[in-house]
C-alpha cells in the first residue's frame, strides 16, 4: 500500500485464504516498509448466522464490560461506559437480542482459560456459532445488520475483533492507535499477524460449544 494523502505511510499487506477440512483460515500480514513508524491498526468484517430467522430470536454471548457509545444519527463517538449502566447492551451472561439495535465498539474484554475470548451466537433450534480472537484485540464491533430493506434486515450479526477503536487516528480517545503501530523496517516487531480458522459446530442452548471460528492471534 503506497504512502497517501491522510496517511502517509508504505505497509506491505497481505492476506491469505486457506480452506481445509478443519474450517478456513484467514492471515493477516502488515510490514512497515517505510522509514518511519505507522501507527495501524487491524480487523476483519465478518457476519455470523446462528441458522434460520432474523437476530431477534437469537442468543448473544459477549464478555465485554465496556461499551463505546454514539450519537443517534451519525454514529459519531460520545464515550466509553460500563454495559452494567446500559442494560440493553450488556450481553455478558447469555440473553436474546430481541428488538435491540446494537452498532457499537465493546472493550474490556473478559478471556478464558486459554486466553481467547469467544463470543457466541446461539439460534432457536440449539444451534450456534462462535467467533474467539487473542487478547491482541481488545476492541469488538457489534452490529445487528439493520437494514431499511424487510427482506435483509437483521438477517445475522457483524462481530469484528479489532486491535483499536474506531475512528482511533482521528483524535483523542479511550485507546490510541500508537500501541499498534508497525515499527522502522529492519526492526524486530515490524511485523504483524492475525489469523482466522475455525468450523461449524452445534450445541445445546446455553451450552458452550467448540468455537467456529476464531480470529486475532498476533505474533
Amino acid at each position: 500500500m503506497p504512502a497517501q494523502v491522510g496517511y502517509p505511510y508504505r505497509l506491505w499487506l497481505l492476506v491469505t485464504y486457506a480452506l481445509t477440512e478443519q474450517g478456513l483460515t484467514i492471515s493477516v500480514e502488515a510490514t512497515n516498509t517505510g522509514p518511519d513508524p505507522a501507527p495501524f491498526g487491524a480487523s476483519i468484517h465478518p457476519y455470523l448466522s446462528a441458522g434460520a430467522g432474523v437476530v431477534d430470536g437469537w442468543v448473544l454471548e459477549l464478555p465485554a464490560a465496556s461499551v463505546l457509545t454514539v450519537t443517534a444519527d451519525r454514529l459519531v463517538l460520545v464515550d466509553l461506559r460500563p454495559v452494567a449502566e446500559l442494560d440493553r447492551f450488556d450481553f455478558r451472561r447469555p440473553r436474546t437480542i430481541a428488538d435491540t439495535f446494537v452498532d457499537q465498539a465493546f472493550t474490556d474484554l473478559s478471556a478464558g482459560p486459554d486466553g481467547r475470548v469467544t463470543a457466541r451466537l446461539t439460534g432457536a433450534e440449539g444451534s450456534g456459532v462462535a467467533i474467539t480472537w487473542g487478547q491482541e484485540c481488545r476492541w469488538v464491533q457489534v452490529h445487528t445488520a439493520d437494514h431499511p430493506d424487510s427482506r435483509l434486515n437483521r438477517l445475522g450479526s457483524a462481530v469484528e475483533p479489532m486491535t483499536c477503536p474506531p475512528d482511533a487516528q482521528l483524535g483523542p480517545s479511550p485507546d490510541h492507535p500508537a500501541d499498534r503501530r508497525l515499527h522502522d523496517r529492519g526492526v524486530a516487531d515490524h511485523r504483524f499477524l492475525a489469523e482466522i480458522w475455525g468450523r461449524t459446530q452445534k450445541w445445546p442452548v446455553g451450552m458452550p460449544g467448540e468455537p467456529a471460528i476464531r480470529t486475532c492471534a498476533a505474533v
